[in-house]
């Protein structure tokens, strides 16, 4: 077996001769269940699973989802390349010839390479991927792609009217605006709860408490993005993770972390609240702004002038 199955997929594996199956499915989704909080410790033990069970196909797209993920775009890449080989030729791999296992495959072969394609900036081609692939797309249920598309012209020079759009991410992909931003994540805050006569929409279960100096928060974070502390999580939005101690709750129970979500590679953001589990994914402490922080005549923040413009008191 080649050491290096980042890159070539191994053609010659080992037998299991002691399990005699080709996979665990049990130890497989408890390595997944990290996905999310620890997308590097998730990397590691699919690397050593693999070593184990190298003809598990599931393995070898959710490695390269993975890597996508924390910005190691080449070893997806060379992955991706062989998946799509062995998908053209189906005969290596038990998943390709039982059904729907197969189908799910290609169904989650096609968006990885979307990702990848988006994230690597190659828009013209992620255009055309979508296009040629629509059906694919629509049968992955969380997938509507509409949005990257929109997305995607607009980095090909096609300009759209946001007043063409009714939803806040496409209008926000047409044309930018702060303020839409800061509108948007108004149910965010403690203070939307408290006032009785706030129209924004239902309080979310991630809550920025009143006492946090949000302006200057706010101010601060753009400092830091675009940057290298990044994670890849979807289609087109870099998502960047701060530490704030005592910044808000979520889900009712107190953290010191939130994230902020930006479009690709620029610092257009789309949405803000607080979070828990950040402590294993690459976060930026802000607690120095304590540190900083002295007796002062309270500045209206952005949300705060954003109230007054529109007539909130």
């Amino acid at each position: 077996m080649t050491k290096n199955y980042h890159g070539k997929i191994p053609y010659k594996y080992y037998k299991d001769k002691i399990r005699n199956k080709h996979f665990d499915s049990d130890y497989f989704n408890k390595i997944m269940k990290h996905a999310t909080l620890n997308p590097y410790l998730a990397i590691s033990l699919l690397e050593n699973y693999m070593r184990e069970y190298s003809k598990d196909i599931r393995a070898y797209y959710a490695l390269a989802s993975l890597l996508i993920t924390v910005g190691r775009f080449t070893e997806a890449k060379k992955i991706l390349d062989d998946l799509e080989v062995e998908y053209d030729n189906n005969t290596r791999y038990f998943s390709l010839n039982e059904g729907e296992k197969g189908k799910q495959f290609e169904i989650s072969l096609c968006y990885i390479k979307l990702r990848y394609l988006m994230y690597t900036e190659q828009y013209d081609k992620a255009y055309k991927h979508m296009c040629e692939n629509e059906s694919t797309f629509i049968e992955k249920k969380d997938a509507n792609v509409f949005a990257q598309q929109v997305f995607c012209k607009k980095k090909m020079g096609v300009n759209h009217s946001k007043d063409k759009f009714d939803h806040y991410i496409l209008r926000q992909i047409a044309e930018y605006s702060e303020d839409a931003f800061l509108y948007h994540i108004k149910p965010h805050f403690e203070s939307c709860i408290l006032d009785p006569n706030d129209d924004c929409n239902q309080a979310k279960p991630s809550i920025f408490y009143n006492n946090i100096p949000f302006q200057i928060i706010y101010d601060e974070i753009k400092k830091y993005i675009p940057g290298e502390k990044a994670l890849y999580r979807g289609l087109f939005e870099d998502t960047y993770y701060f530490k704030y101690d005592n910044c808000g709750k979520n889900d009712g129970i107190n953290t010191n972390y939130f994230v902020a979500k930006v479009f690709h590679k620029s610092n257009e953001f789309i949405t803000m609240c607080p979070a828990q589990g950040a402590e294993t994914l690459p976060y930026i402490d802000l607690n120095y702004l304590k540190e900083e922080e002295k007796p002062r005549v309270r500045r209206l923040s952005q949300i705060d002038k954003f109230n007054q413009k529109y007539g909130k008191k």
